[in-house]
């Protein structure tokens, strides 16, 4: 999904492209915050708008093999977010991703697990935020048309 192409129309391109995401610490939180700027173009555009998010992440333990070396994990991504305008709280929304991954002895493979864990949840997270954030600012303006229609 590049640059603020989407099935939305213009004006609602035009909304999401002046939201500003906030820092986000920690390196998911960096790899989420790239993958939202992307996919708003919030560098170019005037910032009307704050995203602000706090990510979550929880892992369990769901099985041990014979040899209690190998343990599978089962790893929830939650991004909890804000959207503000003037400093006013105007949506809140919540977006998760689920994987499993194996803790096994080496090193590298869980490196490389964790690695695409946090490159592949951030995607999926900024995906359904972006789409969150289009389908709010899509519904906004239909309620105003609508109530401007209303009082002719």
């Amino acid at each position: 999904m590049s640059c603020c192409s989407s099935v939305f129309t213009p004006q609602v391109q035009k909304k999401l492209s002046r939201v500003y995401v906030d820092i986000i610490p920690e390196r998911s939180g960096e790899l989420l915050r790239s993958s939202l700027q992307r996919m708003l173009c919030s560098s170019e555009c005037p910032q009307d708008y704050t995203l602000e998010i706090n990510m979550e992440t929880s892992e369990r333990a769901l099985e041990m093999g014979e040899d209690a070396k190998i343990t599978l994990m089962h790893v929830v991504l939650k991004a909890f977010f804000t959207l503000k305008h003037c400093h006013k709280s105007i949506y809140q929304g919540q977006a998760v991703a689920y994987y499993y991954r194996a803790l096994t002895p080496s090193f590298y493979g869980q490196t490389s697990t964790q690695f695409y864990i946090s490159q592949e949840g951030a995607q999926q997270l900024a995906h359904q935020i972006f789409l969150k954030l289009g389908n709010f600012f899509s519904r906004t303006k239909k309620l105003q048309q609508n109530s401007t229609k209303s009082l002719r």
